[in-house]
């Protein structure tokens, strides 16, 4: 009897790099890294330039941008129009987030540090490069950043690891959704795919009812507390 997993295999596309050979793997890296990095560097600088307006609208329009590039995503999924626009929208999406920036009070520097230390590692990486590195020195970048910029909260310390972790495991998950020509599109990826926690929970639902796996998580429950029974 074959057992499924717990959670559904993630959703591909047909050509995806995760199925090209590795050092293609590490390329698409790497652009995907530059670009995001050099994404996040102008949007957290004009954010110092651009007009403050009522945060709790910015909010709403950033989470309504990702929002609308999903449904795109979803509906155009493996069609070149999709890539096309996700990777040519992707200066649409610093423009709100250097506007969400400038409404929120909160000091993105350290998160620009860690990535911009990420960049460096997958420049000179070559094909070196492996995931916990990557974290390792996104994760220096943001120790420096915490340092120059006087310390941080534990809180906050939490938060920006929080969103170094998912960032690191996006640019993973990305090789699975995007071909290697892709680059633009997948850096524009990293600032909406959050919203994909809501997709992913109710693909597990499905799954677990599919396969019954909830019946048997409590049936293993059952015998662990009553062992005797």
């Amino acid at each position: 009897m074959i057992i499924p997993n717990y959670v559904p295999e993630p959703i591909e596309v047909p050509g995806n790099v995760h199925d090209l050979p590795y050092r293609h793997r590490v390329e698409f890296n790497r652009q995907v890294i530059l670009r995001f990095a050099g994404s996040v560097t102008a949007a957290q600088l004009a954010s110092s330039l651009v007009p403050k307006f009522d945060t709790t609208w910015m909010v709403a329009i950033y989470l309504g941008w990702t929002i609308v590039l999903g449904l795109f995503r979803i509906v155009f999924r493996s069609q070149t129009i999709e890539s096309r626009v996700t990777g040519t929208s992707l200066i649409v999406t610093v423009g709100l987030l250097s506007l969400l920036l400038a409404a929120i009070p909160y000091d993105a520097r350290p998160l620009v540090f860690c990535a911009l230390g990420l960049a460096v590692y997958a420049q000179f990486s070559k094909g070196d490069f492996s995931y916990p590195q990557a974290w390792l020195w996104g994760t220096l970048g943001l120790i420096f950043a915490d340092w120059l910029l006087g310390g941080t909260t534990v809180l906050r310390a939490l938060t920006q690891a929080c969103l170094w972790y998912y960032v690191i495991y996006d640019i993973w998950c990305i090789q699975y959704r995007r071909r290697y020509h892709e680059a633009w599109a997948g850096a524009n990826d990293i600032f909406r795919d959050f919203m994909n926690i809501w997709g992913w929970l109710a693909r597990v639902a499905a799954h677990w009812k599919k396969y019954g796996l909830w019946r048997d998580v409590q049936e293993d429950i059952t015998r662990r507390l009553n062992p005797e029974s």
